[in-house]
């Protein structure tokens, strides 16, 4: 009964202590090469290009829309 106990409870036990020491040594390397400040700089340009680029696509897809319509309603007589 014993054994049986120690062979669940040892690597789980073994699992929580591998854990933290991984977690100190992570939050060691945040305070020296600042990751997490990087890594949320690199996210935010990545959103704002895209956010530019999706208003650029919508724009481009406005303009198109407004000179069919123009032309749609044009006084030439030509429907497209």
């Amino acid at each position: 009964m014993l054994l049986g106990l120690g062979i669940v409870v040892l690597p789980i036990g073994a699992g929580i202590f591998v854990s933290v020491i991984i977690g100190m040594g992570l939050t060691m390397l945040e305070g020296r090469y600042q990751i997490k400040e990087k890594i949320l700089k690199s996210i935010n340009s990545y959103l704002m290009s895209s956010v530019v680029t999706d208003a650029n696509k919508l724009m481009s897809k406005v303009n198109a829309d407004k000179a069919l319509h123009q032309l749609n309603n044009s006084s030439f007589g030509a429907y497209y």
